[in-house]
Parts: structure tokens; sequence; C-alpha cells
């Protein structure tokens, strides 16, 4: 009999694939989906590229950061979403990062995170994952040095 969190993530799954109206939110729609493999570097490159446009960016940030809301996701999608945001923060727009701050408080729930499946804590990547996120944000000079790192390994 499947579960409830099966039907939920199946159901993400099928809306993801017929809601998207354009590229970007098709790359980010995949990037958070609940499939059981992270999205890829390139998918991740694309979706920080699109950051740096401003039509793109709002698409894609607003369907990140209700990527973020615990109600009606699975923990790979949180984990995922978070990802997506450490990413652009390392490699998107510098935009992007005063939208984490203004975001914060949804982040630092996520510190929080508990999620349980058979006894198994699932939660502990995104609590861990929130915590990076935090305390990379917690000021501007952990900021530069991540970007910096970013850009030298992008050169390699």
């Amino acid at each position: 009999m499947p579960t409830l969190s099966g039907m939920m993530n199946a159901a993400n799954e099928m809306r993801a694939q017929y809601y998207p109206n354009n590229e970007t939110e098709k790359r980010v729609f995949e990037a958070l989906s609940s499939k059981n493999w992270g999205a890829s570097t390139t998918l991740l490159s694309e979706i920080a590229d699109d950051s740096m446009q401003y039509d793109k960016y709002k698409i894609s940030g607003d369907i990140l950061w209700k990527g973020l809301e615990a109600d009606g996701r699975s923990w790979k999608q949180i984990f995922k979403a978070l990802t997506l945001i450490e990413y652009l923060i390392k490699h998107g727009s510098e935009r992007f990062i005063e939208d984490c701050r203004d975001n914060m408080f949804k982040i630092r729930r996520l510190q929080d995170y508990n999620f349980y499946e058979n006894n198994v804590d699932k939660g502990s990547g995104t609590r861990e994952m929130a915590k990076k996120i935090v305390e990379i944000l917690s000021s501007n000079d952990n900021i530069r040095e991540e970007r910096d790192k970013a850009r030298e390994l992008r050169q390699k």
C-alpha cells in the first residue's frame, strides 16, 4: 500500500512535468524534484546563469523560495532547494544573496528540521545544509571567500 509521502512525491513529480511554462521553470522544477538523485552541475550552472537575467531570476527565485516550505514537500525536495541556494550563493547573481538574507527565517527554521522514515532520520542532511548556509551568509567575508573559491574552481 502506498504511503502518503510516496503519493505526495508522485503528485509533485506529475505537477512538475506539466506545470512549467518555460525553460527556466522547467530547470528549477527539475533541480527540486523528489527523485533519488541530485541535480547535475550543468543544470545548477544553467540556473545560476538564469539568475543573472532579471526576468528569469524572478521566475526561478519564486519557485525556489516556495520549495523551502515543508508542507507538502518531501525531505529530498527541501534538501535539494537548500543545495540550489548554496550553489546560487556561490555562483549566482549578487542580488540572490540579498534575497537569501530577506528569507533567512525560512533557512534558519530548517536548522531544526526533523523527518523520520522507518525510524531513520532523513532530516539530518537538511539541518546540516541549513546551518552551512546560515554560516556562509553570516558575514560578507564568508560570502566573498566562497564566491572566490567557486570562481577558482570554475576556471580550472
